[in-house]
Parts: C-alpha cells; structure tokens; sequence
C-alpha cells in the first residue's frame, strides 16, 4: 500500500517554509533534491539547485532525499567512489534520510559497494534492466526504484511486481492519472510501496508546491495509516 509521495526538483525559488506546511499537512510527503557534476552550483537547470539551499534546508524537519545523477552516480555504483559527493554535501548529508543512485543504464558495477549504513538506498532501474538492483537488494535498507522516466515525465504501466519486497515507482506520474497508477500498482504489488514525481509538479519548470499539495489531497486516502 502507499505510504510515501516523493516530490523531486526542489529548486532555488522553493520557498522553505511552504514546504514545512505541506509536510505538517501531510506527513507522508518526501522531498527530493537532485545533484549532479554536470548541473549542480551551475544554475543551468532548474531542477538542479545551488547548493546555499542545504542551509535553508538546515532544521526545517522535512523528510528529503538525495537523487545523485550522472557521473557520480555511476562512480559510486562502479568505483565505489562515494568522496566527492560527501565532500559536496558535507555535514549536510545528515539531512536526508534516504539517497537515491540514478543509474538506469549502466551495465557494469562494482560488486563491493559500501553503502552508507544509516541511509535508506534507493537503486533506480528501468523496467528490462533490473541487474544491478538485483545484485544489491538484499543487504538491509535497499530499495528498488523503477523508474522509466528519468524525470522526463514518460509515462509507465509495466509496473514491477514485488510482493514482498519495499519499492518505489515513477513514470509520468501526475495529479490526473496518479490515483489510477496508484490503484494498477496495488495490484502488483502488495508490500508498501512509495512513488515519485519529478516533471509533473513544476510550472514554467519551477518546483510548483500547489501542484504538490493538490496531489497529496487527491491521495491522503490512499496512504497507509
């Protein structure tokens, strides 16, 4: 059943304390923010935040996770290569309770990952490659996380069946069909699951809290109590 909304892209313009409220309201949102070599401290792409965000961030008691894209993702998933994104974060990394790996596509891995043994890690997979979220899924605190978006809003409907298993789902996602989605992956899947939206709560490609809070109302009855 679901019991967590991710909203990914928090950006520059976000405005803290709107999403304080939304959490207050509705203590099953997550917040994502995404970080990159290529985007993040680049202000190029929205969605990429600078990273004076994590002070604004700092106390606010939000529950957020860290989406690491591109190439430090795959060095982590290859390399095992975990310093520059802890040397970007730094202190700030205890923030986030869960870090998502976006590493859909890559084929070659490290099989000596250390893992962060606080966090919750989430392994990004599209729906014909699940080889490296096969590999890792049984240490404690890993998650699978299908996703055949890539944050571009394409819709999903092969959703993965993982009756026993947590897991999280993503795909062009959105305040019309989300209730449908939810309802197709109910039956697939009949552990708790959570699901992500990325393209489809932003306007003028700005993060669009109304759009969040909206989809959380549409929800709120479907979440686990």
């Amino acid at each position: 059943m679901l019991n967590k909304i991710t909203f990914t892209g928090i950006d520059n313009e976000t405005k803290v304390e709107e999403l304080i409220n939304l959490k207050k309201n509705y203590p099953f949102a997550e917040f994502g923010l995404l970080i990159s070599e290529s985007n993040t401290n680049k202000d190029i792409v929205n969605r990429y935040p600078s990273l004076n965000i994590l002070e604004r961030l700092d106390g606010a008691g939000l529950d957020l996770s860290l989406h690491i894209c591109g190439k430090w993702a795959r060095d982590i998933i290859k390399n095992n290569e975990w310093n520059l994104v802890y040397k970007l974060i730094g202190p700030y990394i205890a923030l986030f309770n869960r870090i998502q790996l976006n590493i859909a596509g890559v084929i070659k891995f490290s099989d000596e990952i250390l893992f962060p043994v606080d966090k919750q890690i989430l392994i990004q997979f599209t729906t014909d490659k699940t080889h490296i979220y096969e590999k890792y899924k049984n240490p404690p605190k890993i998650c699978g996380f299908q996703d055949a978006s890539g944050g571009r809003g394409i819709p999903g409907t092969d959703w993965v069946s993982t009756m026993d298993l947590y897991f999280g789902y993503a795909g062009g996602i959105n305040e019309d069909n989300v209730l449908d989605v939810i309802e197709a992956i109910d039956k697939v899947n009949k552990n708790d699951f959570w699901i992500d939206m990325e393209s489809s709560i932003r306007k003028n490609d700005n993060f669009d809290i109304s759009k969040c809070r909206n989809i959380c109302a549409k929800c709120e009855k479907n979440i686990k109590s």
